[in-house]
């Protein structure tokens, strides 16, 4: 049987499809660019890093505005068809209080920004912005206001100035078109600027060669032909591919049935991965996977999810690589601004602390998703500056690092947070009670020791699996958090070791490897009384507990209950 991802690869370099997203206007990332191929990428990376790459500009973290004047001398703000097309051609500012009449912050927001372009317009009149009666010229602004407008901390209120978009229309027809997006006559604009200090074009950014940047294409050449690999593509394999590949996997690890039919895969792809609705009927779908149609239909109200999964890896690896870009990139608006990053550092564990304390299980596992994308690049790759602005192929695109899973979770805090439900509630309050006794209990434990095989005990419950290595020298237990109301083992490795840190005279030493995230627990007085919280990615969301054959005879902790399959031992040996 041919491989499933080699069957999407073949049939896509025979004929590629390619489903961009978004509306006019969005910026794309690198990885969604899908007729670009592997070896595109890797020339994106030398190019990059080789200091090659002209024209970069800072992403900026503040919000989009497009505007113009009309032949009244109006300053106007266009924010979607209807202002366009609109007998002014756009809002003017007293149009903002009506439209956030009852939105004060967005008010405050648009009319500190409005402020700012309308004093350049003026300068540079409305003849200029209005050159014949078919023609005219809107510029897209990006506002930043003082302190925090999204995510990212500014200095001061500012205004830049990206490009013009030209607008045309037939003298028969009142609907205005885009026709062009350039930078040719901005020159008008920045000469306007000049007597205004927080209005300018956007400035241009750089990459300098150095040993540094030659380090970092090795490196990341390196781990992009790895990636390829770990995912059955080569170097001519498309973005597309690659998306299809990364489907299979997930599809192999989630809903191996799904692939009984290649055609209908390719299909369930299309709809779900590239909201493509119309790859095919959805009845013909349902009728195809009728033995797994309750599977079926709950994923298929899920696609955003699975789609999210299925990608992550993709756009992991992206951001990780962009931390990098923007490391070693220079003219930041935020360069030398040296609270910037305990700025973000301290709104991502405020938003943090409210979502594990108020959001709901699926809040929580929203949180700890991201919390994992952020953890792999590496807090202390943070950066100051949302990303970077380019042109490659003709096409226009940002790179971002760690702002996105650092955006996601603080936004995300704001925004998006669902209610608990009454058991999730309930559940809580019960949860809190027991913690109290178990403190108190926790207290009365006499040795450092008695403490350790205390806390055990109170995750060690019926619902564990057993097993001891050939030497017996250890034992280790399996824990399912699901079966103890836990919804993820992370969140029970936080419960136990919460606990555990409130024992003095221990050695608490966490590790990570691919794959792999474990906590080393020692007593101090006595190392024969150890044990090793492991989380592994392939064990199913479950939390494996190492424990040395001392600590386990001792103090008498649960006995063999359920048994391990032989293919858990083997992965627990793979550890």
């Amino acid at each position: 049987m041919k491989h499933l991802s080699q069957y999407f690869t073949e049939k896509l370099n025979i004929s590629p499809q390619v489903f961009e997203g978004g509306a006019s206007g969005h910026m794309l990332h690198p990885y969604d660019i899908n007729e670009f191929t592997g070896y595109d990428i890797e020339e994106l990376i030398r190019t990059i890093f080789g200091g090659k790459m002209e024209g970069m500009t800072e992403k900026m973290d503040g919000f989009g505005m497009q505007a113009s004047m009309n032949n009244d001398g109006e300053v106007i703000f266009i924010r979607n068809k209807g202002n366009l097309n609109s007998e002014k051609g756009g809002m003017t500012l007293s149009d903002f209080a009506v439209q956030w009449k009852d939105n004060p912050v967005a008010l405050d927001n648009y009319t500190r920004g409005g402020k700012i372009i309308e004093a350049v317009f003026k300068k540079v009149g409305k003849d200029w912005f209005n050159p014949s009666s078919t023609k005219r010229l809107v510029i897209n602004c990006e506002c930043i206001l003082a302190g925090t407008t999204n995510t990212i901390p500014y200095p001061s209120d500012q205004v830049d100035f990206h490009n013009i978009w030209v607008y045309e229309k037939q003298e028969n027809n009142s609907e205005w078109k885009n026709t062009e997006v350039t930078k040719h006559g901005l020159e008008v604009i920045e000469k306007a600027c000049e007597e205004i200090d927080n209005a300018k074009i956007t400035p241009q950014v750089i990459i300098k060669y150095s040993e540094e940047t030659e380090r970092l294409e090795k490196k990341w050449l390196g781990e992009w032909s790895k990636f390829l690999k770990t995912y059955d593509c080569s170097p001519d394999t498309t973005i597309e591919g690659i998306k299809y590949s990364l489907f299979y996997k997930w599809v192999e690890k989630n809903a191996s049935w799904l692939m009984e039919d290649h055609k209908a895969s390719m299909d369930v792809c299309r709809r779900w991965i590239f909201c493509d609705k119309n790859s095919a009927n959805l009845r013909d779908l349902k009728d195809i996977y009728k033995d797994h149609l309750d599977e079926f239909i709950t994923l298929d109200k899920r696609a955003n999810k699975v789609c999210g999964d299925v990608l992550l890896p993709l756009q992991k690896f992206f951001y990780s690589l962009g931390a990098d870009v923007i490391k070693v990139t220079s003219g930041f608006v935020n360069d030398g601004q040296d609270g910037t990053i305990k700025s973000l550092l301290k709104d991502l564990q405020t938003a943090t602390d409210k979502i594990k304390r108020e959001g709901s299980l699926e809040d929580n596992e929203f949180l700890q998703k991201w919390l994992d994308v952020l953890n792999d690049i590496g807090t202390e790759n943070l950066a100051s500056a949302e990303g970077i602005v380019f042109s490659y192929k003709g096409k226009m695109m940002k790179w971002t690092g760690g702002f996105v899973p650092l955006n996601r979770i603080i936004g995300y805090s704001k925004y998006n947070m669902k209610p608990k439900s009454l058991v999730e509630s309930l559940f809580d309050s019960k949860t809190q009670m027991m913690e109290s006794l178990f403190d108190t209990n926790l207290v009365k434990s006499k040795t450092v020791p008695e403490k350790l095989a205390y806390i055990l005990k109170k995750f060690l419950g019926s619902d564990v699996a057993l097993c001891e290595d050939y030497q017996g020298s250890y034992k280790w237990y399996e824990i399912n958090p699901l079966t103890m109301k836990i919804d993820s083992a992370y969140k029970l490795k936080e419960r136990i070791l919460k606990y555990c840190e409130k024992v003095d005279g221990l050695n608490i030493t966490s590790k990570k490897m691919p794959g792999i995230g474990y906590v080393d627990i020692k007593y101090i007085g006595d190392e024969k009384y150890w044990f090793v919280l492991d989380l592994q990615k392939y064990a199913n969301n479950k939390i494996r507990i190492k424990v040395s054959k001392e600590f386990y005879d001792s103090m008498a902790l649960p006995h063999d209950q359920k048994g391990v399959t032989e293919r858990g031992w083997k992965e627990w040996q793979r550890w």
